[in-house]
């Protein structure tokens, strides 16, 4: 596995947001926030569980990244965001509980997609996922590869970014108790065991290790590359810790900032921002033209148990070194 841990320390101040929870209801199903006519890329933002599909990604400054910079620093792609709609906002014990659970989540999220996709099914596709969002792209691609109509997904995607999202044992299990635990001086507006209800932790479990096991098998072909979160929360600690939040094979680096923090961005000079924009540049690059636009040659993207570093994915140390200033 490789990680960048005290080789590149990001510079940026820790947000510090104040932690609570904002309603997801009617930003749900797919935005399009940039749409190049000439797009040879399409990426993808999940959101996870304390905000939705803007406020994931809004620093405190007001900066949302995913349009404010990444539309700019990568103009040929096409930059949308997925919502789906957990109002813990008005959540309390006597609620009745959604059905909209991870399944149904990834199932919305792969039909929106293959929809926005008609006339482009073969391009390129990135999702930047944080937290929860990580395990709905996951399903999203189990779901690619056995019902017929999405497997387009799977078939053009050539890379997830993770940030903070768990993938192993009991930090699928603590993830909604400690996401409680951060809320809890908002008031009694839910329970551990309703949002455990809710999500459905032998639900996470399976959704993380089928797609563990697409990877091991190389029955998915494409990049991965895990974020951690290096701050915790008072009183709390971290979210998810380094060792839950890094798939074993792939990159990984910390980013400053806690749970919330981490996915939120200043501006074009926030490190964090520009580890994130690389890591996109150099996974486009990557990709190969032909007669019909920009697809991938999958033939060198590693499938778990060895690095993207060592298959040379990544790039050489220098172009990073220069990248940041060495």
């Amino acid at each position: 596995m490789v990680r960048y841990k005290g080789l590149f320390k990001s510079k940026r101040k820790s947000d510090n947001p104040e932690w609570g929870l904002f309603s997801t209801k009617g930003a749900v199903g797919l935005e399009v926030l940039h749409d190049p006519p000439n797009a040879e890329l399409d990426i993808i933002f999940i959101h996870s569980l304390t905000a939705n599909r803007t406020r994931t990604w809004t620093h405190q400054n007001g900066t949302f990244w995913p349009n404010d910079l990444l539309a700019n620093d990568i103009p040929n792609a096409r930059i949308m965001t997925f919502g789906y709609e957990l109002d813990l906002l008005h959540f309390t014990s006597t609620s009745t509980l959604s059905t909209n659970r991870l399944h149904d989540h990834a199932q919305s999220l792969s039909y929106a997609l293959v929809s926005q996709r008609i006339d482009c099914s073969a391009r390129p596709i990135i999702f930047i996922a944080h937290g929860l969002g990580g395990l709905i792209c996951q399903q999203a691609f189990i779901l690619s590869n056995c019902v017929d109509g999405l497997w387009a997904i799977s078939s053009s995607a050539i890379g997830v970014v993770f940030m903070g999202t768990p993938h192993y044992g009991s930090s699928l299990s603590y993830y909604g108790e400690k996401l409680v635990n951060c809320v809890r001086r908002k008031g009694d507006i839910m329970h551990v065991a309703a949002l455990e209800r809710h999500l459905g932790p032998n639900d996470l479990q399976r959704v993380a290790g089928e797609f563990q096991g697409m990877l091991r098998r190389g029955d998915l072909a494409v990049n991965v590359f895990c974020f951690y979160e290096m701050e915790g929360v008072n009183d709390v600690g971290k979210i998810v810790e380094e060792e839950a939040a890094v798939l074993r094979g792939c990159e990984s680096l910390g980013l400053t900032g806690d749970h919330c923090g981490m996915a939120r961005f200043e501006g074009f000079a926030d490190e964090g921002y520009g580890i994130v924009r690389e890591i996109v540049r150099r996974w486009m690059k990557e990709a190969r033209k032909d007669g019909n636009g920009m697809v991938v040659d999958k033939s060198s993207v590693v499938s778990g148990g060895s690095s993207c570093w060592e298959s040379g994915l990544v790039g050489e140390l220098d172009s990073w070194e220069l990248f940041w200033g060495k």
